[in-house]
């Protein structure tokens, strides 16, 4: 907890970050708004001594003339010992004519030293070389000051980018998890998100350092929310996008569900959650029904990653706990544990930013939060996901 304090207090303060004459808000402000609504959540309960030690350190080096970007990485740092992965500060959205009033930092080292140093590092350091299109490409790189990495804008194409920027701050957490500061991408919204990086990949973002090879990580019919194949004469596919809970995406579910009545015959169902953000039970206990039936004679083999996240995390366990269900893929999210209510959205004061307090919790869930849902089976992200599940269906059969 000491050394999580100290870097609180250094992290506006790296050789490596600078940041122009920018506007300021009142962080001080934003703060003692934030922390009189944190004291009302089941997160702040369960994680209140952490939190207090985090806040009461923070209180003393805020400032009420601070920059809008400094001012936001703060209040998330601050967030971080809720252990609420559904939480966060950021820029409100925006139309196409909007312009951010956030202004971002720019790297002070050499780029071109900087390129020649990453540009050999191997997919499993996570700092590197990231091409994000063939015109644009950022830097990963370690900042021991921030202790944080850097997502450097090297390469850039558009207008609102130019080289040097710092586009990403990846806060590390544990276990390959990160809280992001960064962009809306391509946009210069400032969000914040959790993260994970794992062999060259910033999962979530789908940001690869190797574009020669064919990756399986995310689904591979993005065009479709839900989608039914037959993959062999005794097994069957289904994708599940979403589950959200209000129309009028619920009735496209609904529909798909019914479609399904009399189809799920074959001994082995392949439950694709790849990319599922959630949604509600309004949405997931329908197919949850359905499933538990088709149970009682077959198997179910659930696919997730890294995006996988919310309900269809809660969807996940809940299916985990049947003897012929095996899970497959990689971690999920971990944000399964607390739900946000209509009302859970707050504006701060001074400057204008969104921040998301949820404040229902779902204990059942809790062991999973900030960890996600280890499946059962990891698999190589440069093989077909499908195919690796049904060579194991077939050997054992």
């Amino acid at each position: 907890m000491r050394e999580y304090l100290i870097v609180l207090l250094l992290f506006l303060g790296s050789a490596l970050i600078t940041q122009a004459q920018v506007q300021t808000c009142d962080c001080e402000a934003d703060l003692t708004f934030l922390n009189e609504k944190v004291q009302k959540l089941p997160s702040y309960k369960k994680n209140k001594s952490a939190y207090e030690a985090t806040f009461n350190t923070v209180q003393k080096s805020v400032t009420s003339q601070m920059p809008y970007y400094d001012c936001l990485e703060l209040i998330n740092r601050v967030l971080l010992p809720l252990n609420d992965w559904h939480m966060g500060a950021l820029e409100k959205a925006m139309d196409s004519t909007t312009v951010s009033y956030v202004t971002y930092p720019t790297y002070q080292g050499d780029l071109d030293q900087l390129l020649g140093n990453l540009q050999d590092k191997s997919l499993n350091e996570v700092e590197g070389i990231y091409p994000m299109n063939d015109d644009f490409s950022i830097a990963v790189v370690y900042d021991e000051q921030a202790k944080a990495y850097l997502g450097v804008v090297l390469k850039s194409n558009l207008e609102q980018w130019s080289r040097g920027d710092i586009i990403y701050k990846f806060i590390p957490i544990s276990d390959n998890f990160y809280k992001v500061i960064g962009a809306q991408f391509p946009s210069k919204r400032l969000i914040s998100y959790h993260e994970r990086i794992n062999e060259g990949v910033i999962l979530r973002a789908g940001i690869k350092k190797d574009t020669a090879s064919t990756y399986f990580i995310k689904n591979p019919y993005p065009d479709e929310v839900f989608l039914f194949k037959e993959l062999s004469a005794d097994t069957d596919y289904i994708k599940v996008g979403s589950f959200d809970s209000f129309y009028p995406l619920l009735s496209e579910a609904e529909d798909f569900y019914r479609s399904l009545e009399g189809k799920l015959t074959k001994s082995h169902l392949i439950v694709d959650l790849r990319d599922n953000g959630g949604g509600g039970d309004r949405n997931s206990d329908i197919l949850l029904k359905q499933l538990k039936k088709y149970l009682k004679d077959h198997k179910i083999y659930v696919i997730t990653n890294a995006s996988t996240g919310s309900n269809a995390e809660q969807f996940t366990a809940k299916l985990k706990e049947f003897d012929n269900v095996l899970t497959y893929g990689d971690k999920t999210r971990g944000a399964l544990s607390y739900e946000i209510k209509p009302n859970d959205y707050h504006t701060l004061p001074s400057s204008g930013f969104l921040v998301i307090l949820p404040s229902k919790a779902h204990s059942q869930f809790l062991k999973y939060e900030t960890k996600g849902v280890t499946p059962d089976y990891l698999l190589d992200y440069k093989k077909s996901w499908i195919s690796e599940i049904q060579k194991q269906i077939e050997e054992e059969n």
